[in-house]
């Protein structure tokens, strides 16, 4: 099918428009919300300049019910009908290039509204993601969600979008104190959905966003295999969008600054939930390219929640470790030293004088970041996600040097006093974040949190039997109890905290 005139983004723009329905491929392309003056339709005309239908007549293989062309359907009749059997009673819209992105946008949209209900709904839905999960996480672009919002309740819904608000949705659910999983029917269904978006080739922004916060939902509640799965994904469907560090991370639109600052952080957020997956999991297949130390790393968070994107790209992973900026930007580039922490410790070269070579580098270099991390002089916590994967990622050196048998003798360069220190550090700096249990927002935590925090009270549980001191045993009570508050609202620290209750818990944990 397509469109009468041309659509009112390439209008204005005075671009080229293939008049495609319900989205033109420049917006498509652009990712941009898709609009046109008229909506009606007209059948697309074959090379001799004669209209065809919109589907052949065919007979079904199995049966003598023939299927003819006037029984096809519009997209704006398929989203008036009742349910899913009616559009294709008539014909296989999913064989047919005019019917089949039309029909997916009814489906997912017809879902959407089936759990979300309304516009108003879903408007109070983002308003608490965008004041909790986006702090985490900050990959949408606010302004740009908001304006898409209205469509939800209209033909011209695109099934991505519809998709993306699923998935916001999803992310925001918590678990409650008797469910021992958060693979929940929300779950199944927004899985499902993603599964439908990929076969009938939806390659977006959105759909990447999508699989992005499943990814993290699925980490938080400690759906690991499913995890992996989704980030395995979601760089291979990363790669046929175009969405690679070579088109993205050095490109720089004046008109389109702000979805270009989008893809970055969408493709930076990739790279850091594969680099923390493989270190929770003990492991370093990375599914992510590593990142060049010139590449530019995120915006501040105060810029990007003005719609504001510099074209002077101002911090890089070279940046110091004493140069303040922004907490997504910092995460980034404590994500790639762990990746290198990995690779060092689970790929190790023949050379072993080089191997401990770098794994001293890496050492030194993970010890100067943790001070700074933890005072941060104006915004206390700002940098609490990357302090704490910094200090799981010396965890898992000292975990390997203490673990000859299995890592063999080439690491030996992370001390028992290193990690003391480190574990001693990680909880004086929770007993600060933490430490009033009534003013914790829970909304906002981070599951990449919890992991330092169970490493920390295995280093000190160890400390104990060796020295029974109140000072140990305080600090993992302490740290249980934090736990006990992320179980709040991941699993995944509920599951941690099992783990510590049993006899002599392994440092490195991966969960099943």
């Amino acid at each position: 099918m397509q469109a009468v005139n041309s659509c009112g983004p390439c209008g204005r723009g005075k671009r080229r428009c293939d008049r495609g329905w319900p989205s033109c491929s420049t917006c498509t392309r652009l990712s941009r919300p898709c609009v046109y003056d008229k909506d009606t339709l007209r059948p697309v005309e074959n090379e001799a300049g004669l209209k065809v239908p919109d589907a052949p007549t065919k007979t079904d293989a199995n049966s003598s019910r023939s299927y003819s062309p006037q029984s096809s359907r519009s997209a704006t009749d398929v989203w008036n009908s009742p349910s899913f059997t009616d559009v294709t009673s008539g014909v296989e819209p999913f064989l047919h290039d005019s019917l089949r992105r039309p029909t997916v946008d009814v489906i997912v949209q017809k879902q959407l509204l089936k759990i979300i209900k309304s516009r108003s709904e879903m408007h109070r839905i983002a308003d608490s993601y965008f004041a909790t999960i986006d702090r985490r996480i900050s990959i949408i672009s606010a302004q740009r969600f908001y304006a898409r919002l209205p469509k939800i309740e209209s033909p011209s819904c695109a099934a991505d979008f519809a998709a993306l608000c699923l998935c916001v949705h999803l992310v925001l659910q918590l678990p409650q104190p008797h469910d021992s999983s958060m693979q929940s029917s929300l779950y199944v269904t927004v899985k499902g959905i993603m599964s439908l978006l990929e076969a009938t080739s939806f390659h977006s922004l959105e759909v990447i966003q999508c699989r992005i916060l499943i990814a993290f939902y699925e980490i938080g509640h400690g759906i690991y295999p499913a995890a992996a799965a989704s980030i395995g994904g979601c760089a291979k469907m990363a790669r046929f969008a175009g969405f690679h560090r070579h088109s993205i991370l050095s490109t720089y639109d004046e008109e389109r600054e702000i979805v270009v600052e989008e893809k970055k952080r969408t493709l930076w957020a990739l790279h850091n939930l594969d680099r923390y997956l493989n270190l929770s999991m003990g492991e370093s297949v990375f599914t992510t390219p590593f990142a060049q130390e010139t590449d530019p790393l995120p915006i501040e968070e105060d810029l990007w929640a003005k719609n504001i994107a510099p074209s002077l790209v101002t911090h890089n992973l070279n940046t110091p470790a004493d140069v303040s900026i922004g907490s997504f930007a910092r995460e980034c580039q404590i994500s790639h030293l762990v990746g290198r922490v990995l690779r060092n410790v689970y790929e190790p070269v023949s050379d072993e004088a080089f191997q401990a070579k770098e794994a001293a580098q890496l050492e030194a270099t993970m010890s100067t970041f943790i001070p700074l991390l933890q005072n941060d002089a104006e915004d206390f916590g700002k940098y609490c996600i990357s302090f704490a994967i910094c200090s799981s990622a010396i965890f898992t050196l000292y975990g390997c040097s203490a673990d000859q048998e299995r890592y063999g003798v080439r690491i030996k360069n992370c001390p028992a006093t290193l990690a003391e220190h480190t574990a001693l550090e990680t909880t004086r700096y929770c007993r600060k974040l933490f430490g009033d249990e009534e003013a914790i927002n829970y909304s906002c935590l981070s599951p990449f949190v919890p992991y330092a925090l169970y490493q920390s009270a295995v280093i000190q549980m160890q400390l104990l039997q060796r020295d029974p001191t109140a000072k140990y045993e305080d600090n993992i009570e302490f740290l249980k109890q934090v736990l006990r508050n992320f179980g709040k609202r991941w699993m995944l620290a509920s599951k941690y905290l099992l783990k510590l209750n049993e006899d002599s818990p392994p440092l490195l944990y991966s969960i099943d």
